[in-house]
């Protein structure tokens, strides 16, 4: 009898049906987020798990056939926690670290690698320095100016061997003032 009072096209129906359907799926959701608190490591993740059950029943084909819903969406949660716990194993989570708080933000990281490029620099600059002059200028030649050792060898009036040496010693000396910065 009731059904004829209620028609499915009549407004105030669909009103309350909704209000209804709002109102248990909100208790339903505080208690699938108790439920993910009570059985999860983290409690950060019991929201997302208790939307990802609702959004679930809403894929569902056919909602209205579902007899029993509560028992329904408890078992999707306890589905959802299963499949989670096996992500978790393959991708190793227990031996992850947590990003912390503690980590340097982007613009520090920035300062601290500008302020080695320059310790860097000043050591690179003090080691040419100390150089001889001879060694100094092959290596400036070969390796900031990009001539090639047949052109330094030709312009200085020196052998190819005598340009490699050089270069090599730069090369080692310099490799060695950057190491004892360290």
């Amino acid at each position: 009898m009731a059904s004829s009072f209620c028609e499915p096209c009549s407004a105030s129906c669909d009103e309350a049906r909704n209000q209804e359907q709002g109102a248990f799926i909100r208790q339903v959701r505080q208690e699938l987020v108790a439920y993910f608190i009570r059985r999860l490591p983290s409690p950060d993740d019991a929201e997302d798990l208790a939307h990802e059950v609702l959004l679930r029943l809403l894929r569902h084909d056919d909602p209205d056939s579902i007899v029993a819903m509560k028992p329904y969406l408890f078992e999707i949660a306890k589905n959802i926690l299963i499949d989670r716990n096996r992500r978790g194993r393959i991708r190793c989570e227990a031996s992850h670290e947590p990003l912390s708080d503690d980590m340097p933000d982007e613009d520090q990281v920035e300062c601290e690698r500008t302020i080695m490029a320059r310790e860097d620099m000043e050591c690179v600059r003090t080691g040419l320095m100390n150089l001889p002059d001879r060694t100094r200028s092959i290596f400036i030649l070969r390796r900031m100016e990009g001539m090639r050792h047949q052109e330094i060898a030709g312009n200085l009036g020196v052998s190819l061997s005598t340009v490699e040496k050089h270069v090599r010693l730069a090369v080692q000396h310099l490799k060695g003032c950057m190491e004892n910065a360290a």
